[in-house]
């Protein structure tokens, strides 16, 4: 469903470099603190993306800590967020939700079945906070189940549905980039 978003690092200075680790680090930390620490294995660079991206965009206060964590238990490295990571968080609970439900119903994947019974209460603190979103994710998903169960010749119908649904993601504001991040969705 996603997952396939990746930073060129070859291409960034080290600044950039720095800067990535930190916002994906600062998307991990927001994940623990909001959701817990089940939450963590959700991470993707898909929703890295999207908070650097809205950082850029509305160049919000950042917070910047250092911690030790699972993943670099010896060594304290640092992180960068805000309150756009905070929604880049909501909206990697609520991707990461449907993605496991789908791959239950898919694959009777039981690990993925159970991942999403973790994800569950989550979820619906992020549904509450982002009805909208969440409400169009969930419509283009059924939608996509529909196209998939009844072989729609064309593949732009899936590919459509898909893209409504990222555009929902990527709208965080109602406001003068709402029909850039629309597109760009």
């Amino acid at each position: 469903m996603f997952g396939f978003i990746q930073a060129n690092m070859q291409t960034l200075s080290n600044d950039e470099k720095n800067r990535y680790r930190q916002m994906y680090c600062g998307l991990c930390h927001t994940l623990g603190e909001r959701y817990g620490i089940s939450s963590k294995f959700s991470l993707t660079y898909d929703l890295t993306f999207l908070s650097i991206l809205l950082s850029s965009l509305y160049e919000p206060d950042d917070f910047k800590g250092e911690c030790i964590c699972m993943a670099h238990p010896f060594q304290k490295h640092k992180y960068i967020k805000n309150h756009c990571t905070e929604y880049a968080a909501d909206m990697t609970v609520a991707l990461t939700y449907h993605k496991c439900m789908d791959d239950w119903k898919d694959d009777h994947n039981i690990a993925k079945r159970c991942y999403a019974a973790i994800l569950s209460d989550s979820y619906g603190k992020v549904k509450k906070l982002y009805p909208v979103q969440c409400g169009i994710i969930e419509q283009e998903l059924k939608l996509l189940s529909e196209i998939e169960e009844n072989q729609a010749s064309s593949p732009d119908a899936g590919a459509n549905a898909f893209g409504n649904l990222m555009s929902s993601v990527f709208i965080y504001k109602n406001d003068n980039w709402s029909d850039v991040m629309n597109t760009l969705g």
